[in-house]
């Protein structure tokens, strides 16, 4: 480990990058005028931003910074209601350089096999990994010897249910971590600073603040790096046992062996270290399968649900080693997309029909452009990690006639009659499948064929009635 690791708590240049980006992600979301710290927004920070990082830096070499309470609010997070705790702005930088030393100091010691949170790491990979996996499993063994038994776990509530009052796990874990950099210059005071942003005060409607007993704060640029370290314990268990397929994103777990002792045994131990960190995992998406080419059950462990393919990290992945849209996520797609036709169809009354198809081809075009600030949040994941043609094929056909509909005034595929799919083509619209196939799938580790299809839809999604006029719920 470099002597230099908590260099960067006093050094101005990593201050000014962090403001930098606080700026770029709230001008993205127009709140620049709305984030106010002390009187003053970002708006009004970006001028004196040297001074102010100059004024901070001071106070934090001479031991002097105090965290300020976070202010408790609630909001609607992915479609679910959290509560999250937001620093004033001086604090949100402070925290921010914090979590960023923090990042660099545990880096070398997370397993490979944790995805989430990381600089240069992604869920993509984990699926991609995955998808080898599968390739090598497959590639190793005869047709009928195939078949692999995994567990699929999710802690429940997991950053906000890490107990952080004395004598819990977190504090011995950190103190281990910086154990090595102690004769630091800069240690005690990122110490001092990084115990105070794990028990934090919080305040709500001017209330009197309070100390958090338990949760690491939503919302606190510190949470993704401590839920990282937190069951790092756990990776290296996991990541030990051989011929095995391991991963974890955040509270996400995946387990894959060929032999289901190692993955009955795999699933006491992941419920074990969880009771020892106070932790437990939602009963609603614990999974034990047996995954196979043809959906057959597991002589092995015949409770373990059989079925073609797995629902991870927001993909439906096959054990072909196809990867698709998890239906969830493509029912909200299609929901989104049909919020902003219609709002936009609004406006072409007036407009003649082939001017209202280009247009709302347009939208349709911005709104699937990974490199642009209004595409979806799937979009990434559309265009570089799925390879299921069939399934691309599918959701080309539904926004297809999503925009017929609205050209032609009517429900259903007779819309196809006034806005023919090839005419909306030449119009404009973007097809999933074509750029798919455009790519050549350079980025594929696996070999491309068509997912088997099980008529059990909790095991492998069926798009038939994707069709329905359903929004959704909010990504």
């Amino acid at each position: 480990m470099p002597p230099s690791a908590l260099a960067g708590l006093f050094a101005p240049k990593l201050y000014l990058r962090k403001l930098a980006e606080l700026e770029a992600r709230w001008r993205e979301r127009r709140r620049l005028d709305r984030v106010t710290s002390g009187g003053l927004s970002l708006l009004d920070l970006g001028a004196r931003g040297p001074e102010l990082v100059s004024e901070i830096v001071r106070a934090v070499r001479r031991d002097e910074y105090e965290l300020g309470p976070l202010h408790e609010v609630e909001a609607r997070v992915e479609g679910k209601r959290r509560t999250l705790y937001l620093p004033n702005l001086t604090d949100a930088l402070v925290l921010a350089v914090l979590a960023d030393r923090l990042a660099a100091i545990l880096e070398p010691s997370l397993s490979p096999h944790l995805y989430s949170y990381r600089r240069g790491r992604s869920s993509w990979q984990a699926l991609r990994g995955l998808q080898g996996f599968l390739a090598e499993h497959r590639a190793r063994l005869p047709v009928r010897e195939r078949g692999l038994y995994g567990l699929h776990r999710d802690v429940a509530r997991y950053g906000e249910s890490i107990p952080t009052g004395r004598g819990a796990p977190i504090h011995e874990k950190v103190e281990r971590l910086l154990a090595p950099h102690r004769a630091e210059t800069e240690a005690p005071v990122f110490e001092r600073l990084l115990k105070a942003a794990i028990r934090p005060r919080v305040v709500r409607d001017g209330a009197r603040s309070h100390r958090l007993k338990r949760g690491l704060p939503t919302g606190s640029p510190i949470q993704p790096a401590l839920c990282n370290l937190y069951l790092a314990g756990l990776d290296q268990e996991l990541e030990r046992l051989p011929g095995a397929f391991y991963a974890r994103f955040g509270d996400d777990i995946l387990f894959l062996h060929p032999d289901a002792a190692v993955v009955q045994s795999a699933s006491e131990l992941v419920d074990r270290e969880l009771a020892r960190l106070g932790l437990t995992t939602k009963p609603e998406k614990r999974r034990d399968f047996y995954l196979n080419g043809c959906g057959r059950s597991g002589a092995a462990w015949p409770t373990a649900r059989a079925g073609t393919d797995l629902e991870y990290l927001g993909a439906r992945v096959a054990f072909t080693g196809n990867i698709g849209l998890k239906r969830e996520k493509l029912r909200r797609l299609l929901g989104r997309l049909r919020r902003r036709l219609r709002n936009t169809a609004v406006l072409l009354r007036a407009e003649s029909r082939e001017e209202r198809a280009r247009t709302l081809c347009a939208v349709v075009e911005v709104a699937l452009d990974p490199t642009s600030p209004l595409a979806e949040p799937t979009t990434m994941l559309l265009h570089f990690v799925l390879d299921d043609r069939r399934g691309l094929r599918q959701v080309d056909h539904l926004i297809a006639l999503a925009v017929a509909e609205l050209v032609a005034g009517r429900r259903g595929p007779r819309a196809f009659r006034q806005a023919p799919p090839r005419w909306l083509r030449a119009l404009g619209l973007p097809s999933l499948e074509d750029r798919r196939n455009t790519m050549g799938g350079k980025a594929r580790t696996a070999p491309h064929t068509t997912p088997p299809v099980t008529d059990d839809p909790s095991i492998h999604g069926s798009y038939r009635d994707l069709s329905t006029d359903d929004d959704g719920g909010d990504p």
